[in-house]
């Protein structure tokens, strides 16, 4: 076969290369670092949190204080980013970071009022 059919072939493999190397690497890019010590202030003794293979924290503690403490701080290292999310929903408050395609929705919810009902609630 000629040199015009090979080039396009071939450029198309390696764009093919290309998305799944990047595609791979920004999966997991994005995954949570698990492997790092970290000094946290706030706990009584040493407290260690590791991940299986899966991702899975399996927390070991000395204290039931301490435990809770971890297990705080491993939600919040690994769903921070929904939990914040979820707090701006509830208030009316995604088109703050999501833009005007939410305005809708935080209308919506605003009309609910559930700041007011949270507030009297918990007050």
């Amino acid at each position: 076969m000629n040199r015009k059919f090979w080039a396009p072939v071939i450029f198309l493999v390696s764009l093919l290369f290309v998305f799944i190397f990047l595609t791979y690497r920004l999966i997991f890019k994005s995954l949570p670092v698990c492997e790092d010590s970290l000094q946290v202030a706030g706990l009584a003794e040493v407290s260690e949190i590791e991940y299986d293979k899966s991702g899975v924290p399996n927390i070991t503690a000395n204290s039931v204080q301490d435990m809770y403490f971890a297990m705080g701080f491993s939600h919040a290292h690994d769903r921070l980013w929904q939990m914040d999310l979820l707090r701006r929903a509830a208030t009316g408050r995604l088109t703050e970071i999501l833009g005007t395609s939410c305005l809708e929705i935080d209308t919506v919810i605003l009309k609910f009022d559930f700041i007011s009902l949270a507030e009297s609630l918990f007050t």
